[in-house]
């Protein structure tokens, strides 16, 4: 990768942007943009394309939408691209298992547990269309009932049942849905008091019954098992050959199936049509027609009632359904233990040398406890079950030697240390990058807001690391000109690579930063320069005044204040001061200009600055004149004496033209605006300067035009 090409039209409110990205010397740029320019905007475009998704406008949503980024003239691909984003609480990377273990141990397991899957699915999926459950419910159930509900150990619970199911016993229960017996609407009636009470008093009507039967005997022979053996006479060939039985109570021989079933069938119905039998019945169905959402339940239950009797044992008639169903698919069920027994041994010995490998995980959560400060650790608990279930790792914390679950712990951690944690994810998704072996560009929109300062440090430390493997590019942007000027620094960035945005009505400009180093020292070196001599008085009054120089202080003030002789100050007043902070030899003297009125200097300058001039010493010139325009128009407004006031001075002839002048509100919301903006603009201790550099010129000469027409008015 040497180039990156991007031509965006109307993508979130970009207008238009194009440029080009050259990779070849350096893989890393940093884009400074303020808030509002394009940032946030920019990133989602590239999320757009790491998603699979088309761009648009979402304000203007007729616009035609225009696309094109491109690597070396040929398509960005996804798979190729990765966007991080501020903060996303809810973010957990789909990378972490690729982590997890060597590929080659993994793809070991992976040929294991194929078939294995496979022949699961298909069971699965039979046992699905009799049981009326899905997948996950019919999987859950079958470990509930013979394995203590341990999940994932469904092979396990198989074999419990496997004899059982394999004998050449018919199946007890059949065409009986598990889900009309047992959902979320029958779970209270069968735990139910006077349901049981109901159950078992016609119980005790059906054993009557059975004890009075000519064929069945209580707990020794019933309809089922006299079902059982009539089909098993027949697979036999009992009857083909020859032979017949007598059954007791009658002379008639059975010289066939059919003739068999016909006696069990009338046998069974004269008890189950017994009046008193019914009239347990009929009581059972009184409690179940309290409840609406029985009555599919009372239904199934008057069609089946040879089931009834079974409820007296909830859980046995769960058991004896679950291995009907098995053995209605006794193939499926005999084809899947041998194959999950086949890997059973090889899948142990990777689950426990998955537990003993050292790999790329360790390394990332290593990195993180050392590198972050946040006041928990992180520790992976389910490595193996990652590569033997397949399933999402799982990170625990311990927080003060306590362990936490990961919601409890985002209540109670600060903001900063949320965003930590949110790193983790990130660090997951560089780290599968580089096990992916592949060319991958990084968009990192704001990966620092809002952190403290060491964590904000670790973040750049990290960065640089990452700057240096030979697939990976690097496109930073943020709002923030400290992170911008600390990345640039710490990762060697020259001009080409520490981008500014330049932002107008029709297009979005990326600009070569002009400042390389401290702005304030270039100035210094060119007072000559108009804009930059104006630029350097709120440094130079910051100057005087951690330097004692009280009376030079004072006077400088009336460049930056109106005072009672500000409007007759010339710019030889102003080179006089500068001259003891800065030396002669740095303030030249200049006959053409020198005694001219400061004040007229510094309106000329500021309409003279152009919509595309970002610098900052354009922004400085700007504040300062729309300052002093503002307290001009106030002062000759109120007719304030202005020779007491100390300090804000701006504020207070604002609160006073608000006490004593008619209010207009266009004009307060314009003077508001100034009395907003101009004192951490003009103050050198304002984080450096940072606060202007957030601001658009556009922004600014907007104020200052509005402010001149108060004026003019």
């Amino acid at each position: 990768m040497q180039k990156l090409s991007i031509n965006l039209k109307n993508c979130y409110g970009i207008n238009s942007l194009e440029y080009e990205f050259n990779f070849e010397t350096k893989k890393v740029f940093s884009i400074y943009a303020s808030n509002g320019t394009m940032k946030t905007s920019f990133a989602k475009t590239f999320l757009d394309l790491s998603e699979g998704q088309e761009s648009k406008d979402e304000i203007y949503t007729e616009r035609k939408t225009k696309r094109k980024i491109k690597i070396d003239e040929k398509d960005l691909q996804k798979e190729g691209l990765l966007v991080i984003k501020p903060y996303d609480e809810s973010y957990k990377s789909d990378k972490i298992n690729r982590l997890l273990v060597k590929p080659e141990l993994k793809k070991k397991f992976d040929d294991q547990y194929k078939n294995i899957k496979k022949s699961k699915e298909g069971f699965i999926t039979k046992i699905k269309k009799i049981s009326g459950l899905n997948e996950t419910d019919i999987e859950q159930e079958i470990c509930a009932i013979f394995y203590q509900g341990v999940r994932e150990k469904f092979f396990e619970a198989l074999e419990t049942r496997e004899k059982e199911v394999l004998n050449d016993d018919e199946t007890s229960h059949k065409n009986i849905k598990y889900s009309e017996l047992f959902n979320d609407k029958t779970k209270d009636i069968v735990k139910n008091k006077d349901f049981i009470n109901s159950i078992e008093s016609y119980v005790t009507k059906y054993n009557e019954l059975l004890e009075r039967s000519n064929f069945f005997k209580k707990g020794i022979f019933n309809h089922i098992q006299a079902t059982d053996i009539a089909a098993q006479l027949d697979k036999n060939g009992f009857f083909k050959a020859e032979h017949s039985i007598s059954l007791k109570g009658t002379k008639d021989e059975i010289v066939n199936k059919k003739q068999l079933e016909k006696v069990i069938d009338d046998e069974k119905n004269k008890i189950l049509k017994d009046k008193k039998l019914k009239e347990e019945f009929n009581k059972l169905d009184k409690i179940l027609k309290k409840n609406q959402n029985l009555k599919n339940f009372r239904e199934y239950l008057s069609n089946k009632p040879e089931i009834i009797n079974e409820f007296k044992n909830v859980e046995n008639l769960k058991a004896k359904l679950w291995i009907g169903y098995f053995k209605e698919n006794k193939e499926s069920f005999r084809n899947l233990l041998p194959i999950y027994n086949q890997s059973k041994k090889t899948i142990e010995e990777i689950k426990k040398q998955a537990k003993e490998e050292k790999n790329i995980w360790d390394k990332v959560i290593t990195e993180f406890n050392e590198k972050f400060f946040v006041p928990f650790n992180l520790f992976v608990e389910n490595q193996a079950a990652v590569i033997l279930n397949d399933k999402t790792p799982s990170v625990s914390f311990k927080f003060n030697d306590k362990k936490v679950e990961r919601d409890t712990l985002l209540r109670v951690l600060s903001q900063g240390e949320k965003r930590a944690l949110y790193i983790l994810n990130i660090l997951f998704e560089i780290n599968a990058r580089k096990k992916s072996n592949r060319d991958c560009l990084f968009i990192i929109d704001d990966i620092a807001d809002s952190f403290d300062y060491k964590n904000k440090y670790a973040i750049i430390d990290y960065l640089n690391e990452i700057s240096k493997n030979e697939r990976f590019y690097i496109i930073a942007l943020t709002h923030n000109f400290d992170f911008h000027r600390s990345l640039s620094n710490r990762l060697d960035m020259g001009r080409k690579n520490k981008l500014n945005v330049l932002k107008s009505k029709d297009k979005i400009e990326l600009i070569e930063e002009h400042y390389q180093n401290n702005p304030l020292t270039y100035w210094i070196d060119n007072l000559n320069n108009n804009k930059m001599l104006i630029a350097s008085i709120p440094m130079a009054r910051n100057l005087l005044e951690y330097l004692g120089k009280n009376e030079e202080k004072e006077q400088i003030t009336k460049f930056l204040h109106i005072k009672t002789d500000t409007r007759k100050s010339t710019i030889k007043d102003l080179k006089c001061i500068l001259k003891v902070i800065f030396g002669e030899e740095k303030v030249k003297e200049d006959q053409n200009q020198d005694n001219s009125s400061y004040y007229d200097l510094l309106k000329n300058e500021s309409k003279g600055i152009q919509e595309n001039d970002n610098s900052l010493e354009s922004k400085i010139v700007l504040s300062i004149a729309i300052r002093l325009l503002a307290e001009d128009f106030m002062i000759k407004k109120t007719k304030a004496d202005v020779s007491g006031i100390e300090k804000n001075q701006t504020n207070k002839l604002y609160e006073t033209y608000k006490e004593e002048c008619l209010q207009n509100n266009n004009t307060v919301k314009v003077l508001e605006r100034v009395n907003l903006i101009t004192p951490i603009n003009i103050h050198l201790n304002s984080f450096m300067y940072e606060p202007i550099l957030d601001m658009g010129i556009d922004e600014l000469k907007q104020l200052y035009q509005d402010v001149e027409k108060l004026i003019k008015e």
